[in-house]
């Protein structure tokens, strides 16, 4: 099992202070927008900025008290 900061493809996020971090990295040149669930249901598109080669990061609010679900393509991740 490799370690999760060598994998060449991870989405990560966390909540803080109000807003949920989510953060792609890839070998790519390019990500997709992160799909987020929201506890309720909703979904909404997320457009990562390169923050240094193989890292794209981006930020939004919580609306909502519970599990938010994220996915970029295959790859899936919880705050």
């Amino acid at each position: 099992m490799k370690e999760p900061a060598l994998e060449e493809e991870a989405l990560r996020a966390q909540s803080d202070k109000g807003r949920i971090i989510i953060e792609r990295q890839s070998m790519g040149d390019t990500v997709e927008p992160v799909r987020v669930s929201t506890p309720g249901g909703k979904e909404q598109m997320i457009t990562l900025q390169n923050v240094k080669p193989g890292l794209w990061r981006g930020t939004m609010p919580i609306s909502e008290t519970g599990l938010y679900t994220l996915q970029s393509g295959s790859l899936t991740s919880f705050a």
